[in-house]
């Protein structure tokens, strides 16, 4: 991050809450007598929210710049399916499958005597919402989906597109108004771009923002594939 440097940087545990909303029970009675098949299914269905936080110091020459303090929700329903045969008492199998329906981030971050806020929401089957915005003032950030491959060609090095199906949520672009000032990238290590000739509060901003977002892919890369994943 050339002459600015993370300091005071903390992450919390995560946690989660579960509350049941369904069960279902499906014995084949019928199958038991025709086939001798007495298998058993239990379905429970789960509301799970989860949340962590984590917050850091953006500083340049010791001396603070920004700070940052974000929390992280996410929704998912989790099916837990139990199976099992009448006869055999203790001989069951159990799977779990969990759809996450949504995130949210929000951070506050601290510079040059300001509160802006960085709120990003992603929705199952929703456009991505990402805005960093204070009462006056506001920055448009927009999902970049696209993944381009750099191979040697015949004219020297060359720009080819990948397919869609490795492109979503490849990262972010940061507008004022129709000026793009930067992106950050979650393919492989993530990196930042800024424009050279922002002036340094903004670019300090800018900083705090899309380390505040690189945490987030970091330690929850799994909410762009949808699905619950593992709960640390």
């Amino acid at each position: 991050m050339g002459e600015h440097s993370i300091k005071n940087a903390y992450t919390s545990w995560q946690s989660a809450d579960s509350k049941l909303i369904d069960q279902k029970k499906n014995s084949s009675f019928i199958d038991y007598l025709l086939l001798g098949d007495d298998l058993s299914l239990l379905i429970k269905e789960y509301e799970v929210n989860s949340n962590q936080r984590f917050s850091f110091d953006l500083t340049q020459d010791g001396i603070t710049a920004a700070s940052s303090k974000c929390e992280l929700f996410a929704l998912f329903m989790n099916k837990v399916t139990t199976t099992g045969r009448w006869s055999e008492r203790g001989n069951s199998s159990t799977s779990n499958t969990g759809d996450r329906l949504k995130t949210f981030l929000v951070c506050d971050i601290s510079h040059n005597n300001q509160h802006w806020q960085l709120s990003f929401k992603a929705s199952k089957g929703e456009k991505t919402e990402i805005e960093l915005k204070t009462d006056h003032q506001s920055y448009h950030i927009e999902e970049i989906s696209k993944r381009i491959s750099l191979v040697k060609g015949p004219d020297g090095i060359e720009q080819r597109p990948m397919p869609s199906w490795v492109s979503h949520h490849s990262g972010l672009a940061f507008f004022n108004g129709t000026e793009q000032l930067g992106a950050l990238s979650f393919v492989g290590k993530a990196k930042i771009w800024l424009k050279n000739d922002l002036p340094p509060q903004t670019k300090e901003l800018l900083l705090a923002a899309n380390y505040s977002l690189t945490l987030f892919n970091w330690l929850d890369s799994e909410w762009s594939e949808g699905r619950q994943g593992s709960l640390r």
